[in-house]
């Protein structure tokens, strides 16, 4: 004989996302700047995280104006590949494998981190754009899970920054 269970409404994992405020301005050349900040919670149950797709969008030009960039959870935890640039568009793309676990009532911190290699006088923003660019399961089910919302987290304008030149007495 056959069992078969009844679900009649399966509580399915949330996600919620929520923008973290940063610095607003750094100066062209600073590595590993935090570039922005940003929360996911997992309610329901634990929810498995495999891709986020960032988009800077503030007026940097260039895809190479930022270098180096990588996403840390809370406790200094890396998650996804460190990219070398952004492509062409200004996306970057991090892909967790194995999928990053956040478990259910549990709110995590991603910050970015990246090398402010150029673009004076323009602005660094970095922004989770659409729903579909954070993937992630509801791990009891095996259903997708969207964020709750976008991300738009803090523009910084990048400086010249300054150059001090010291005599050493010395010489």
């Amino acid at each position: 004989a056959m069992a078969f269970v009844s679900v009649t409404d399966p509580a399915i994992a949330t996600l919620t996302a929520k923008e973290v405020g940063t610095g607003n301005s750094v100066n062209a050349g600073t590595p590993g700047y935090l570039a922005g900040s940003f929360t996911l919670k997992a309610a329901n149950s634990a929810v498995l995280l495999s891709r986020i797709v960032l988009t800077q969008n503030g007026s940097l030009i260039s895809s190479t104006d930022v270098a180096n960039i990588k996403l840390v959870t809370t406790g200094g935890q890396q998650i996804g590949n460190i990219l070398p640039n952004l492509d062409s568009s200004g996306k970057g793309t991090f892909v967790m494998s194995p999928a990053y676990e956040i478990p259910s009532g549990v709110t995590i911190q991603v910050n970015v981190y990246a090398d402010v290699v150029a673009g004076v006088n323009r602005n660094l923003k970095f922004n989770v754009l659409n729903l579909r660019d954070i993937q992630a399961l509801d791990k009891t089910y095996n259903v997708g899970v969207n964020p709750s919302a976008s991300v738009a987290m803090t523009q910084s304008t990048v400086e010249a920054g300054t150059l001090t030149i010291t005599l050493d007495p010395s010489s």
